[in-house]
């Protein structure tokens, strides 16, 4: 499965893309982003989730999504994220950071 999450907005204006491909974690942390997938019920979110009025300096998303069978972009305000598509996409965040500190180190 590859993830793919790219955040814009928020006080700075900058934007951060992570990609991450499940095939390449170790098997806890797979097992644990596809259980967030499944538990989001990202593939059957539409295309945009939007807010009513969006606050300043708050974070805009596209995140997509590929496995064998499909794949789903889905554009997200900050604030229309349920918890557990949250939780996915800071995980996928701080895991495209960690393995850039990683490739520093090496």
């Amino acid at each position: 499965m590859i993830i793919q999450v790219e955040r814009t907005g928020g006080f700075a204006g900058l934007t951060m893309q992570a990609i991450i491909d499940t095939e390449h974690l170790d098997p806890e942390e797979r097992e644990e982003l596809e259980e967030l997938v499944e538990k989001s019920e990202f593939f059957r979110l539409p295309p945009r989730l939007k807010v009513q009025t969006m606050a300043v300096n708050q974070f805009e998303y596209v995140i997509t999504i590929e496995d064998e069978f499909q794949r789903h972009t889905l554009e997200a305000h900050e604030e229309a994220l349920d918890p557990r598509l949250n939780e996915l996409v800071q995980r996928v965040l701080r895991l495209a950071r960690r393995k850039q500190r990683e490739k520093k180190d090496d």
